[in-house]
């Protein structure tokens, strides 16, 4: 871990894996000793890591169980907008793609969440950048269902065309609309790398979902912006 006091990395980490999606809401923690053992730190460095948490209201403690990530009934507080499904799938010839990685996986069950009911359980994500006029703006992981994973390929990243509008389309899917969530994440070690920053800090996450002309979802995108190299505009028009 870091520089930063050991239990304040600690708690960077937790946090982490909960935006990765190893742990969602109701999910059992790893024990302290589990934790002390994984990361080489003593217990009250644990326990003042999980309680912070606790505090902050992200995990719950349960003396004699264990710690739970945090599943509450009271929804957060969120303002809803409408844009232009144009405006997200604009075709920008100065965008650069690039994919860092693909892997076959099985679905954790945040993103499984996402794609609904009828979720296909097992498929890719992929890992890609973004650049800029020589500026990474952001970096992502597209998870794609099979069989439209098979479509994943590198030539869908050689064009300025965004990756996965490409892939849907040769998979002989067309994306109908789409639902966007933003909200702040500690991003992860691997995204931190890509876009030059210090790992465990907070940045926006856009959290997408691709639905096709039948209201199936068909791509989830997380998308993790640099925290200057990239700027949202959005112009505020009188009905």
């Amino acid at each position: 871990m870091s520089g930063m006091p050991l239990y304040l990395s600690l708690q960077n980490e937790i946090l982490a894996a909960i935006a990765r999606g190893e742990y969602v809401a109701g999910d059992l923690l790893p024990t302290e000793q589990e934790y002390c053992e994984r990361f080489g730190v003593s217990r009250a460095t644990v326990r003042k890591a999980l309680q912070n948490l606790s505090t902050d209201g992200r995990v719950v403690r349960k003396h004699g169980i264990g710690t739970y990530v945090h599943s509450s009934e009271q929804p957060g507080q969120s303002v809803k907008f409408r844009g232009f499904l144009e405006d997200v799938l604009v075709h920008d010839p100065e965008n650069r793609f690039h994919r860092v990685y693909k892997r076959e996986c099985r679905f954790p069950e945040a993103i499984l969440d996402l794609f609904g009911d009828n979720a296909v359980p097992e498929g890719s994500v992929s890992l890609s950048t973004v650049s800029r006029r020589g500026q990474t703006i952001m970096a992502g992981l597209i998870h794609l269902p099979a069989p439209s994973c098979d479509h994943d390929t590198e030539a869908a990243y050689a064009t300025s065309e965004q990756p996965t509008v490409v892939m849907l389309r040769k998979a002989g899917i067309y994306i109908a609309r789409g639902q966007q969530r933003i909200q702040p994440i500690i991003v992860e070690q691997d995204i931190a790398t890509l876009l030059g920053v210090s790992a465990g800090i907070p940045l926006l996450r856009a959290t997408r979902v691709y639905f096709d002309i039948k209201g199936r979802a068909v791509a989830v995108i997380q998308t993790t912006y640099h925290p200057t190299n990239h700027e949202m505009v959005i112009d505020l028009l009188p009905r």
